[in-house]
């Protein structure tokens, strides 16, 4: 078995899963041998071939255990207590949580720095969830997922968040749903069921692929004793004002940390009436995503959810001559489609890091990156253009079209789950950024 070490993984852990790894073709190998095991953040499937198109035949979860077969290209052979013997994803088997080590001021019950944010972008395949983590409060921007496997794996990663920051007592301050599809909102009931959820942001619409959910938290998002504020918000509550700063109120905005009061503003809403684009984009469900800003600090986070053309030439006139769109990290709108950025969004941004919510290239299914052809080859050329910081030398899979993938060596920093992993982004105070990869 190999093991590649995460960056900031502390040398004593990283050794002690290097050691573990080479007992493991005389012993038994545990998926939570492969990161410490209060790390692990998903379950680990088991496939009848060395392939993600190969049919699962069981999983893996954190504790329990597989006998070690054999080490072949990108899989582990492994036998299951039950007997069944298969392969496991070395990439799957790296997905690891938390922020980088050492935070500059750890608080209370594994919390965050006392002057840090996270920005936890977690894989869900061709899906989207980002956990915002805070000194005193966490927040979630949509809980999607490409399948029910990455349901399961978004309410894991949260139950090892919450056992690291037992301060927050399971409780998420605000969830947003950019938008009514189900990629971002197909984990959004087990969500608000599994954890304590205290207020639900979202456009306003119950049509969509994701509709189930959304009428869910509409009719029932307070049965059972629980109580979730709900707002809805309207472009023109965002642009009534005229004053161009966005809209917030303790709604979308209920995190003050005392020391550190992190600002979290929507910039754009459901759009009620056509604002002059051709009908199909005012159809477009992508085009009415709540785009949100979150500032802490000196240091500034964009999320556009799904939005597209359209809507994004509306959003970048409307701003135009204000400097609420400069932010240093930009989550990449559509999943880094064609249609998602635009190099006038872009040189409004000044973006130092962008990443990506996508799935890997070789899933060879429906609703997936490959069918897609995300992230695109456009889109990450202007990213390259516009974003002004590096990362490590990556070899990355990159879209010419659906179906059909070149692979590059990224050296900007732009990062996505499809070729990372989970990706932890911290932010402090004084606008430094650090970026932690799962693999």
């Amino acid at each position: 078995m190999r093991l590649q070490r995460e960056r900031g993984l502390p040398v004593s852990q990283f050794l002690l899963c290097a050691a573990l790894a080479l007992l493991a073709v005389s012993s038994l190998a545990r998926a939570d041998q492969v990161v410490p095991s209060d790390r692990v953040v998903t379950r680990v499937i088991v496939r009848a071939e060395p392939s993600s198109t190969g049919d699962r035949i069981g999983s893996l979860s954190p504790g329990e255990t597989a006998e070690f077969l054999d080490d072949v290209p990108s899989y582990y052979k492994v036998r299951l207590t039950s007997g069944v013997e298969g392969f496991v994803s070395k990439a799957w088997t790296d997905l690891v949580a938390g922020p980088p080590s050492q935070p500059t001021q750890p608080a209370a019950a594994g919390g965050a720095g006392a002057s840090t944010m996270t920005a936890h972008f977690i894989d869900l395949l061709q899906g989207d969830s980002t956990l915002l983590e805070f000194p005193c409060a966490a927040v979630l921007i949509d809980a999607g997922g490409e399948n029910s496997d990455t349901t399961q794996t978004l309410v894991d990663y949260l139950s090892a968040f919450f056992r690291r920051r037992t301060d927050l007592n399971q409780t998420i301050a605000v969830e947003f749903t950019t938008h009514t599809h189900v990629d971002h909102n197909r984990a959004l009931r087990k969500v608000v069921e599994t954890f304590k959820v205290e207020r639900y942001v979202h456009n306003g619409t119950y049509n969509g692929s994701g509709s189930a959910n959304a009428k869910w938290m509409r009719d029932h998002a307070n049965d059972d004793g629980r109580t979730v504020v709900q707002r809805s918000v309207e472009d023109s509550e965002v642009v009534g004002g005229g004053n161009k700063s966005g809209l917030t109120d303790g709604t979308i905005d209920p995190v003050d940390c005392g020391q550190v009061d992190p600002k979290i503003t929507v910039l754009s809403g459901h759009v009620a009436s056509n604002p002059g684009w051709p009908q199909g984009e005012f159809a477009n469900q992508n085009n009415h995503s709540l785009v949100i800003r979150v500032d802490f600090g000196s240091a500034s986070f964009l999320f556009s959810g799904d939005l597209e053309e359209p809507a994004i030439e509306t959003l970048v006139d409307y701003y135009d001559g204000t400097p609420r769109l400069n932010i240093d990290v930009y989550h990449v709108g559509h999943h880094g489609s064609y249609n998602g950025s635009t190099t006038s969004f872009l040189g409004a941004m000044s973006p130092k890091v962008a990443l990506i919510s996508v799935g890997p290239f070789d899933r060879e299914t429906q609703w997936t990156a490959w069918q897609y052809g995300h992230p695109r080859d456009t889109a990450v050329d202007m990213l390259e253009h516009a974003v002004s910081l590096t990362r490590p030398s990556k070899r990355v899979h990159i879209a010419t079209a659906v179906k059909d993938f070149k692979t590059e060596t990224m050296t900007k920093a732009i990062y996505a789950t499809g070729w990372d992993g989970n990706v932890d982004i911290t932010a402090r105070m004084d606008g430094t950024l650090a970026v932690t990869t799962a693999r």
